[in-house]
This record gives structure tokens, C-alpha cells and sequence, in this order.
């Protein structure tokens, strides 16, 4: 059992917006999104009488602005199920830009990331018990290159960020690695590690200060020409600070065009071939 179990509970909340918010180094072309919406169910191990459980739900939108410049935002509510404690709701949005810095021949891609967020006002504030109700302020290195096989189409990605987070939480160092293969044009089968470690400088005991990796395999089908559903189970396989847990998550990707720019200028170039609607929000890198 972690040393109090409202840090379980708040633990719980601030990794669920890491793991559905991340994405690939790869940016959009100019007038191309990406949308997704997620639901999740979360539980930690242990009895009954000890046990957190949370279901959310959540929206990520991602658009390119500009040559190599992408703007995303991110909402999602959680709602605490179990009966062990305060049955709180919380609430977060956030925001992020995404600069491409290198392209290679192989559809290698390197970008840097700056992302901030903060509990959603109406829904999350200081006075929800075991919310999340840190701001974020977060700085990313991207990079990730497709690739061909034997069994498909397939890419590979890692991300490292710095986090500095407010009200008295501990600062965090984050890594998550994700590979996916696509068998044919309508099978997508992804891998993906989370990994998130405290830096220890919380402001008291109380303060959640924790490390957790997580990994989770999913499968997804093209049911349209323009939407793919995906299934997907993660589960905690390194724990500090907390209790360890298991998720399952049902997602659908919509890649979208919506031009503003009106001119005849070229577009900016295209992600690797038969990789413009895989960039999962989730991975999140579902973070």
C-alpha cells in the first residue's frame, strides 16, 4: 500500500492526462488535424476496501499552423468510481506546440515540444479531495522514424520531457518509447512504454513526489475510411509512492483537413508514408 492512500487516488489523476496527451516528433501539414477521443477505466490492485477506481474521458486535438509548427489542446474529466473515499470529479485542460527541427531520408523526424496545463475550472479546484490540482509547465525532445518489414509498415518514437509542476508536487522527468506496425491498411497494432519518475523536491509528505512505468499493447481497425477504433490494456509494472494499477481504454482517431490558408504557397510535407493518421494522442506517446 503506497504511505497514504489519497496519494493513490492523486497519482491516478496526474498520470491520466500524461498518458492520453502524447505524440509523435512527426508535425502536421499546414490545414491537416488529427482529433481523438478516449474513454479509460483505471483500478489499482489490493481488496475492496482499499481500491481506486476512476473512469475518464477526454478530447485531443491536434492542427498544423504552419511549415513544421503544430498546435494541440487537451480536455478530459475523470470521475471517481470506488467507494473508498470522497467521490470527487476533476478536470483538466491543456495545450502544447510541437516545432519540427530535422527531417531525414527515412522518415526520420526530431522536434522539441512545449506543453502547459491546468485543472479545468468549474469541474477541479485546491479543495477537491486527492485532485490533481497541480499547473504543469512541460518541455519536450521528440524524435521517431518509420520503417518497412515483413509484416508491414511500422514506426518507432521516444519522447523525453521536464516537467515543473506548482502547489507543492514534486517536479518529474518523463520517457515514453512507442512502436506500432500496420500488417495492412486497416490493422494497426501498437507497444508503448510510460514512464514517469519524481524528482523528489516535493514540498512535504504529503505532496505527491512518485515514480511509475507503465506499459501498454493496443490494436486498432479502420472501421471507415476516415476513423479508426482502438482497443488498449496498460498496466503498471514499476511503482514508488503509490499503488500499482491496470487500465483499459477504447480510443478513436479522426484525421481531418480544414485549410485556413487561402494561398497557393505549397504545403508543408507530408508525414512518412502510411503514418498520417497513426500519430495516437495516447502514447500517449495515450502522455
Amino acid at each position: 500500500m503506497a504511505r497514504f492512500f489519497g496519494l493513490s487516488a492523486a497519482v491516478a489523476v496526474a498520470l491520466s492526462f500524461h498518458m492520453s496527451a502524447q505524440a509523435g516528433p512527426w508535425t502536421r501539414a499546414v490545414g491537416e488535424g488529427f482529433s481523438s477521443q478516449e474513454t479509460r477505466y483505471f483500478r489499482t490492485d489490493g481488496p475492496g476496501d482499499e481500491r481506486f477506481e476512476q473512469a475518464t474521458v477526454s478530447v485531443f486535438l491536434e492542427y498544423g499552423v504552419a511549415e513544421r509548427v503544430t498546435l494541440g489542446v487537451k480536455v478530459e474529466q475523470s470521475t471517481r468510481l470506488d467507494g473508498n473515499g470522497p467521490q470527487s470529479e476533476t478536470g483538466r485542460v491543456g495545450g502544447f506546440a510541437r516545432i519540427g527541427v530535422w527531417s531525414g531520408k527515412a522518415g526520420d523526424a526530431a522536434a522539441v515540444e512545449a506543453g502547459f496545463s491546468m485543472p479545468l475550472g468549474g469541474f477541479q479546484s485546491s479543495t477537491a479531495p486527492n485532485g490533481d490540482d497541480a499547473d504543469e509547465y512541460r518541455i519536450s525532445a521528440l524524435y521517431g522514424r518509420g520503417f518497412q518489414s515483413d509484416w508491414g509498415d511500422g514506426w518507432v518514437d521516444g519522447a523525453f520531457s521536464l516537467a515543473h509542476l506548482t502547489g507543492g508536487r514534486a517536479d518529474e522527468v518523463k520517457l515514453d518509447l512507442t512502436a506500432g506496425l500496420r500488417p495492412d491498411e486497416d490493422w494497426i497494432v501498437m507497444g508503448q512504454m510510460f514512464g514517469t519518475f519524481g524528482l523528489r523536491n516535493e514540498d512535504s509528505i504529503v505532496d505527491p513526489d512518485f515514480d511509475v512505468v507503465k506499459l501498454k499493447a493496443s490494436v486498432g481497425y479502420r472501421i471507415f475510411e476516415d476513423k479508426t477504433v482502438l482497443i488498449g490494456v496498460s498496466r503498471d509494472v514499476l511503482t514508488r509512492g503509490t499503488d500499482p494499477g491496470w487500465e483499459v481504454s477504447l480510443t478513436i482517431w479522426t484525421p481531418f483537413t480544414f485549410d485556413f490558408d487561402f494561398s497557393s504557397e505549397e504545403r508543408t510535407r507530408p508525414l512518412p508514408p502510411d503514418q498520417s493518421d497513426l500519430q495516437s494522442p495516447s502514447r500517449h506517446r495515450e502522455r
